[in-house]
Parts: C-alpha cells; structure tokens; sequence
C-alpha cells in the first residue's frame, strides 16, 4: 500500500512502541480480580469501536499491579484489540478517569516515543482508518477467534507527512469526534432526565398530578384510579422471521431488515439504519411484513433486553419482540421494559440460550396508570427523545462525513 505523496514506513520502523500484556505465571488469576481495587484491568469488551467503555469493570491490587512486568499504561498511550474482535482502538488521554491501568492479553499498547516525529493523535486517527483497517484484515488470522499477531502488526505501513501536516490532520478529525462525543454525552443526560421522570412518577408513584389515595395490588400500593394488566392486553406485540439465506432473491434489496446485532453498539435507543437489506420478495417471507417508523424493538434472545425505537420501517428477525403501544405509548413502554427488564428475564427459559416468547411476554402484568398521568409523561419526555434523535442523526452524518475525510486526508488527497 504505497502512497504516493507522503513517505510511507511500517510501525516498526517509526517512533511508535509496542507493547505488549503481562502473559507470564503472575497473570492475575480469576479469583484475584476485585470490582473495586487499585489497578482497572481491561478487557476486551472495555475497548470498543467507540473507544473506551467502562460499564463492566475489573481490577488487581496495588500488590498484584507490581508484581507484573508489562502492559501498564501511560497517558497518550493507544490500546489496541488483537484477539477476537481486532482493531478497536481506545486512546488513554487526560479525559479517562482512571489513573492506573493495564492490558489484559488479547490488546497491545502502542507508546510514542518521540512525539517531535509524529503526533499521536495523528496515529490514533490512522488507526481508526481505512487505511489500517484493510492491512488488518490481510494479516488477522484464525477462524474461531481471529487474532492480529505482533510481528505482523509490526509491518503494517503507516504514512508520514511532516509533522505540521499531521497535527491539522489530528485536528480537523478530532474536531468532528469531539462534536459526536458531546452529542452523546447531551443523549446521555436527556435519556437520564426521562428514566428519572419515569421512575419518580411510575416507580416510586409520585405523580404531581395524583390525589395522594392509593389501593392495595398484587403487586403492591400503587395509586387508586390506576389499574393492573396483562402486557397483552396493552401493547400489541408482533415477531419476525430469517429469510433463507440460501436464496439471493431474498437478500440486497431496498428493505431494512434488522437482527439484535443492529442494537448491540447503539449509544442511544435510536434505530437509525440496519447492517442488511432484503428484496420485496425477502419481506414476504416475514408474517409481520414491513413495520412502522417509531416501532419499539426488544432483543428477547441472545441476548435479552436490548431497546431501540426504529426511526424508520424495517423488518425484524426472530431474535425481536416487536411492540405496538394500546393503551400507553412506545415512548413509555421503552422506559417501563429498561425499568422491568429483570421482571422480563425471570420469565424467559431455554437450554441452550435465555429466551423471553411472546406468550410468556403477554402475561406479564404492567401497572396501567391514568390518562391524564400517561398524556404528561408523553408531553414531559417527548421532546427530549426527539432531541435524542436528532442529535443521532447528526453523528450519524458527522461520522460518515469524518469515515469519507479521513482517507483522503491521510493519503494526502485532500491539501491540508
């Protein structure tokens, strides 16, 4: 992969370090990680294609972080996932909370050591490139569990403008990442203050609006004019099918068809698009045809519990509950199933994996609160979840805008 205007080198030859995790015998043990201690030891599900994710956590002791040779990180550094799913990319900038940090086995860490040659945010950005992406993809091996081995990461080339070049680089890319990072950030809060409305109002039943009276209910005191149902009887509720693979007319059409996989990365409960297309001919091979904008979908398998409200139509597979709102709206069913979703799991059953079926789904009792309680709720978070949408729309473009410069800014195509 020669470019033609800039020099090109491998990482080996460059100023950027690799290193490697700790593999010898005082590799922590299962029982020696804590959920709270001294030292954050990732994982690869805490490096993601979005960076850093931090939702599940593990951690040494001081004791056991000195006892290990390498792979302890320092600011600037870069973490890289070479096992499993290769290529995510997190950078450990002075925004990451957590002071003590090391590498489990299956990443590296990239380390810059003379940040006069090259700018670290510029190799970071190469690194989320298409450029690295494809050499990635030439030198992973392994069906199973695919892995990106040292000495072939060390040959993957790397272009070189000066460094002034590099830093605008760096510059404009991170402009447009800091614009999608604080949109998720502004989602974040918007979703938190619609959770917390809900949960004030329908958990801990402190409707503004409600008298003060309340009944006893099987399941508990709840407010006397609301009533106990059967989901089945609130929400209309509808499951999706695979066409077969096998038969290509099914398949590279213009229909949005989605599996729970579409929902794993979401950042927010926003579905703005799906990973596959099918054929007119695709969607009739799926009972529940072609569903509405503002569907509201839940993974019922593998796993359970993930939410999104579709923002256009699409078909489903047969990992989804699909749900229409009766009686109550999607906008609240979203936040009643996160609020319940260990009530959900308890119900599901399986051998093989967890499942949560429609039949057993319908039985569920939800608490059915007024019309007057429901209609504020709606006009309380609506335009926050409108809000959330809008500013998934916009990352989506921004992205897509940054996945188009980024080539042609490092290549050199683009004057900087």
């Amino acid at each position: 992969m020669k470019l033609k205007k800039w020099k090109t080198v491998t990482i080996d030859l460059s100023p950027i370090e690799i290193i490697d995790g700790d593999r010898g015998r005082n590799y922590p043990k299962q029982e020696e990680f804590y959920d709270n201690e001294y030292c954050l030891f990732l994982n690869t599900s805490n490096v993601t294609s979005q960076g850093f994710n931090f939702e599940k956590t593990s951690f040494v002791t001081k004791k056991k972080d000195q006892e290990l040779r390498k792979g302890k990180l320092n600011r600037d550094d870069i973490v890289l996932t070479t096992r499993g799913t290769v290529g995510n990319v997190a950078y450990y900038d002075k925004n990451v909370l957590y002071n003590n940090i090391r590498i489990n086995s299956g990443m590296v860490i990239f380390r810059n050591s003379s940040p006069d040659e090259i700018s670290s945010q510029y190799f970071y950005q190469f690194l989320r490139s298409p450029l690295f992406r494809i050499q990635v993809e030439s030198h992973s091996s392994g069906s199973a569990q695919p892995q990106l081995p040292i000495k072939d990461l060390k040959k993957i080339e790397l272009p070189l403008p000066t460094l002034p070049t590099q830093t605008r680089i760096a510059a404009i890319l991170s402009a447009l990442d800091d614009k999608i990072g604080l949109n998720r950030e502004t989602n974040a809060t918007l979703e938190a203050i619609a959770q917390a409305i809900f949960k004030e109002w329908f958990v801990n039943f402190r409707y503004p609006g409600a008298t003060g009276a309340m009944q006893d209910s099987k399941l508990g005191n709840i407010p006397k004019a609301w009533l106990i149902r059967k989901l089945g009887d609130v929400v209309e509720i509808q499951g999706g099918t695979t066409p077969s693979t096998k038969n290509p007319e099914y398949w590279g059409g213009e229909y949005a068809w989605s599996t729970p996989r579409d929902l794993s990365n979401l950042q927010s409960p926003v579905l703005l698009d799906t990973e596959r297309k099918i054929s007119n001919k695709g969607v009739q091979q799926i009972s529940s045809g072609i569903l509405p904008k503002g569907t509201l979908l839940l993974s019922s398998r593998a796993p359970i519990g993930y939410l999104a409200i579709t923002q256009l139509p699409v078909s489903i597979n047969q990992g989804y509950i699909a749900i229409q709102g009766r009686l109550v709206s999607n906008l609240f069913m979203l936040f009643w199933l996160s609020a319940n979703m260990g009530t959900i799991k308890e119900r599901a059953n399986g051998s093989t994996f967890q499942e949560i079926s429609k039949s057993n789904f319908r039985e569920i009792d939800i608490i059915l609160p007024s019309t007057g309680a429901l209609n504020d709720f709606e006009a309380s978070t609506e335009p926050l979840f409108n809000q959330i949408v809008k500013n998934e729309i916009e990352n989506k473009l921004l992205s897509q805008l940054r996945d188009n410069l980024l080539p042609k800014l490092m290549s050199g195509e683009i004057e900087v």
